[in-house]
């Protein structure tokens, strides 16, 4: 009885190189609209349980150009994010409970444990591939429309 105990506490060590399994996410279209006319269409990831946005984008390899995930906060609170576990490269939109997009984190680092965090209470939050601010010439005071 004792071996299997040690035995179960180094797999518990080890565990570190293991991929917990992937929650299920709800999908929706959203759309962001530019301040100046041009509108971007999405399709996002919905993450809404606490489960969810602790899992988040980790592990994934790949986000194409039109696809992201959508966290929601309620009530709004100050947001803070980090890159643990994710493999891609993420911009964060930050939005009011309007869909103003209130703040942006560009090109968040892979794999980071450095803080993100938001000046002010969001309501949501949108991640999509890191480049795409910059790509689309997207700005505070753009909306998200759900």
């Amino acid at each position: 009885m004792l071996f299997a105990l040690v035995l179960t506490q180094q797999v518990v060590a080890d565990s570190d190189q293991l991929i917990p399994p992937r929650p299920d996410f709800l999908t929706a279209k959203i759309e962001i609209i530019s301040q100046n006319g041009p509108r971007h269409a999405f399709d996002v990831e919905l993450a809404r349980t606490i489960h969810q946005q602790r899992y988040g984008l980790m592990y994934v390899k790949t986000l194409p150009a039109d696809q992201g995930m959508l966290f929601e906060h309620k009530p709004p609170r100050p947001a803070i994010m980090w890159m643990k576990n994710t493999y891609v490269g993420l911009d964060m939109l930050f939005a009011d409970t309007r869909g103003r997009v209130v703040h942006i984190h560009e090109n968040a680092e892979p794999l980071s444990l450095k803080l993100i965090r938001t000046p002010m209470a969001v309501r949501y939050i949108l991640e999509v591939p890191a480049g795409t601010v910059q790509r689309l010439g997207l700005k505070a005071g753009d909306h998200i429309a759900f």
